[in-house]
């Protein structure tokens, strides 16, 4: 099983609140932050690594490095300016200095790409929602030719 080293961040202009956190499933662990945030959030990247005890390595040194140069809003939540490549290079070079943390590769998603997503899942729905509509209508249009047929037949 693979744990990941995840970044999520707040949609918005300007300068968002970022969540640094380790999980197996960040999409998983996505949708369960989202429940209780009224703004949108998105995955910024997702770093696989080997096991559970890198991941919560790498995460802590992440979280040290951030608390340097950020501001920590509550728990693993940080005002991040900018991008975070250069941090987690940082990150990566400490962890390996004692060659506990191996990072397979960075996985990076774009803001664009997560609202992309949010948008092909609301169509997604939308046209279930009008399959199961056009269903009803069709059943409708059979129940009613039955009838009509009926009728024609009793005055034949």
């Amino acid at each position: 099983m693979n744990h990941y080293v995840y970044f999520i961040r707040q949609a918005g202009k300007g300068n968002q609140p970022m969540k640094v956190g380790y999980s197996n499933d960040p999409d998983v662990r996505i949708k369960s932050l989202q429940t209780g945030n009224p703004n949108r959030l998105y995955l910024s990247a997702a770093i696989p690594c080997e096991n559970e005890k890198d991941a919560r390595k790498f995460e802590r040194t992440l979280h040290w490095l951030f608390q340097k140069k950020y501001k920590r809003l509550m728990g693993e939540w940080f005002t991040v300016y900018g991008s975070i490549p250069e941090l987690i290079f940082q990150a990566q070079k400490l962890c390996r200095k004692d060659n506990t943390v191996r990072i397979e590769k960075i996985k990076y998603f774009s803001k664009r790409d997560n609202l992309l997503k949010i948008r092909i899942n609301k169509l997604k729905k939308h046209i279930k929602l009008k399959n199961q509509q056009l269903r009803i209508k069709d059943e409708q249009i059979d129940l009613l030719t039955d009838e009509l047929e009926s009728i024609d037949r009793n005055y034949l």
